[in-house]
């Protein structure tokens, strides 16, 4: 059970940072490009990795007025600590 949940969780965390890197590349090109232009399927743990995280959980992305990163980027937030939650209690409780 918190096997399937923990699935889940990962596979909406990947959708909504595929969703964040599509709207950063797009819509504020400049930012994106700051972040030595990240994109998914590169290591998680690389300098770009490290800037768009820093981005997201520093709450940068407020600066940019817009909406629908701002979501998202809420969502990616979410999304890490329900995976990380779940992780945890898959491993607690069985």
């Amino acid at each position: 059970m918190w096997i399937v949940l923990c699935a889940v969780t990962l596979l909406l965390n990947l959708v909504v940072s595929i969703k964040l890197l599509e709207r950063l590349k797009t819509s504020h090109t400049k930012v994106w490009e700051s972040m030595g232009s990240p994109k998914y399927g590169d290591s998680n743990i690389s300098e770009q990795w490290g800037k768009l995280a820093s981005f997201v959980w520093s709450r940068k992305f407020l600066e940019l007025g817009d909406l629908r990163l701002s979501r998202l980027s809420w969502l990616a937030m979410i999304g890490e600590v329900a995976a990380v939650g779940t992780f945890v209690l898959s491993i607690v409780l069985t």
